[in-house]
């Protein structure tokens, strides 16, 4: 068994619970906070009933290669168990892909997206029903500061993207997003670089807050904020795509990142390993 400090990951519970309350069709009651296992995991949890569910694949033969190669890696795959794959897009100004950009306050527009909505539109996928397309939380190097949770300004481009994000996961034929807030170093400075890191921000990065900040807001104000931006992007992007699916991946990269307790999991695999194959040992 392992378990986590998990106080690291409190500003992605009052994200992700946003997201996930964001209109009345989603849920008949409210999220709380007592819902989401915010303080500790643990690794001998019952398992869950299966039936019925759906197995994505989440590999870089989608999200990390542009629309163009996919055909043929479709034709191959056809004989694997899986129901659907994550996909990233690669405008023709972006050959890195959309992954981490869709969370930046540089406005796009679906012109830039069309030709390869059309690809995606033409390719046979078969058994593959329940595609994802894949959003990450990663701030990018950029001249200017990253996304601020407190700008309205930010929010506004933000917010587009992200029904722009809807309106081409409904037209794709995508069954949903993935929001994938696992945190790794982004932009070097901003008082946001660290997406949902509270003590990053307390600890100095406020300073570097374009909104003349004279000190850090609170954690209970951050919070709050976070949260209501959350309901915020859930509803730009069901606004494009009413009957979207939205998964949430836990970010434990960044909240296990030197806080893991204990191990003593069967396997020998650690939080931090991507596949029953991969077997890395705890620094």
């Amino acid at each position: 068994m392992y378990k986590v400090k998990m106080s690291n990951c409190l500003l992605t519970a009052a994200f992700v619970l946003g997201v996930h309350c964001w209109s009345s069709w989603t849920r008949e009651q409210p999220a709380t906070a007592a819902e989401l296992p915010l303080h500790e995991m643990t690794g001998d949890d019952v398992r869950p009933d299966v039936t019925g569910k759906k197995i994505i694949l989440a590999t870089r033969e989608f999200y990390g290669s542009p629309v163009a190669e996919w055909s043929n890696k479709l034709k191959r795959m056809q004989s694997l168990a899986f129901d659907g794959v994550v996909l990233n897009l690669f405008p023709a100004d972006n050959p890195d892909g959309m992954k981490q950009r869709w969370w930046g306050i540089v406005p796009y527009t679906k012109e830039m997206f069309q030709e390869e909505i059309d690809l995606i539109k033409s390719l046979l996928w078969a058994r593959y029903t329940d595609n994802f397309i894949w959003v990450g939380t990663r701030t990018e190097k950029t001249r200017r500061e990253p996304f601020n949770w407190f700008s309205d300004e930010d929010a506004k481009v933000w917010l587009a993207n992200a029904r722009l994000l809807g309106e081409i996961a409904r037209e794709c034929g995508a069954k949903g997003i993935i929001l994938d807030t696992e945190q790794y170093l982004g932009a070097d400075y901003g008082a946001w670089r660290g997406p949902f890191d509270y003590r990053q921000y307390a600890a100095g990065d406020w300073q570097a807050s374009s909104l003349g900040e004279t000190e850090p807001h609170s954690y209970l104000e951050c919070a709050a904020k976070v949260r209501e931006r959350g309901k915020q992007w859930g509803e730009a992007i069901s606004s494009a795509y009413r009957d979207v699916t939205i998964l949430s991946l836990r970010g434990l990269h960044s909240a296990a990142r030197g806080t893991i307790i204990r191990y003593d999991y069967p396997s020998k695999r650690t939080p931090y390993s991507h596949s029953p194959l991969t077997r890395r040992k705890p620094k």
